[in-house]
Order: C-alpha cells, then sequence, then structure tokens
C-alpha cells in the first residue's frame, strides 16, 4: 500500500471545519510482541517526513523502544503518556 492509498480518503467536513486542514490519524495497535509495531510506525513517520507531511509519533509502549529510536532515554522523560492518562489533572501539573 502506498503513501497516496493511504492520504487520499476524503475528510468529512463540517461548516465549522470549512477551510481548516484537518489531520489524520494512523495507529499501529497488537497485543502480542514482536510483530513489528515500533518499526512500522517508525519507517511510516519517516516516509511521511520525507513527503513534507508534519508528523507526531506517539510513543504508548512502557518500554519506549520508539522514544529510543529518536535518542531519547525513556528513563529521563519526566512525564509519560501513563502520568497523562492516569493521574487527575491536578496531580499532573
Amino acid at each position: 500500500m502506498g503513501l497516496s492509498t493511504i492520504l487520499s480518503r476524503p475528510f468529512v467536513r463540517t461548516s465549522a471545519s470549512e477551510g481548516v486542514r484537518l489531520g489524520q490519524v494512523i495507529s499501529f495497535a497488537n497485543q502480542k510482541g514482536g510483530v513489528a509495531k515500533t518499526t512500522t510506525t517508525l519507517n511510516l513517520a519517516v516516509a511521511f517526513t520525507e513527503q513534507g507531511y508534519r508528523v507526531l509519533a506517539v510513543d504508548l509502549d512502557p518500554q519506549g523502544n520508539l522514544t529510543m529510536s529518536q535518542g531519547m532515554d525513556p528513563d529521563s522523560v519526566e512525564q509519560s503518556m501513563f502520568d497523562c492518562s492516569c493521574t487527575s489533572s491536578r496531580s499532573a501539573r
């Protein structure tokens, strides 16, 4: 499947979104380990970036392999997605 196939889906617009460029969400999920979720995510992020798209890759894996692939140490990150999703808004500040 090429990038044009993924990106060519039409968006449904409401009157509030007229003229606004909408983003797309692509996610990879599988409970089984070792099925290339992180590798696929990283390679697609690079491919989209090379095509001129702005990309936000979010690493929800507790092992943090996508984070490590970007040169960051997951253990040195002060707050994780766990903190954002499992703590109240007051304690996360």
